[in-house]
């Protein structure tokens, strides 16, 4: 599996932040092995504007794009940060149009919360929840979810 964030976090052998520590936690349990990648890949995330608005290389989408294909499923556990975010719903976007047009959109799952809507990690704390929720896979539903918030 797959699991797509928002930020790097200070994981590492190690030391785990919690974003990671759920989603092995959760993913062990039920699913099995996990990769792990992010939206944004440079640390510094919010703390940072410069990495904020320009937090990812052309290296980050080929590692994702390598990773997608070698995995059963792809989780996008962006939470409401890909779809409220200015910058994260640009990225987001980005991702979705790399996945469908490699032809990965049948492996695509959102992590949801018990409203259907999409959920990060720290919002799931105890049980996740999957959904193909393919309207979220849809770029004409992206986009008007983007224009309307």
């Amino acid at each position: 599996m797959l699991v797509v964030t928002n930020y790097p976090g200070i994981s590492n052998g190690l030391v785990s932040d919690l974003t990671t520590s759920l989603v092995i936690n959760n993913v062990a349990e039920k699913f099995g092995s996990v990769e792990l990648v992010n939206l944004f890949s440079l640390v510094g995330g919010l703390k940072n504007q410069a990495t904020y608005e320009t937090g990812f290389t052309k290296v980050t989408d080929q590692v994702t794009l390598l990773e997608a294909n070698k995995a059963d499923v792809i989780v996008i556990a962006t939470g409401s940060y890909g779809l409220n975010d200015k910058y994260g719903k640009v990225r987001q976007l980005e991702l979705l149009k790399q996945l469908t047009s490699s032809g990965l959109e049948a492996k695509i799952q959102w992590l949801v919360n018990n409203e259907g809507k999409p959920a990060h990690p720290l919002s799931m704390r105890h049980e996740w929840k999957v959904d193909s929720k393919k309207q979220y896979n849809s770029f004409d539903t992206i986009i008007t979810e983007i224009i309307v918030n």
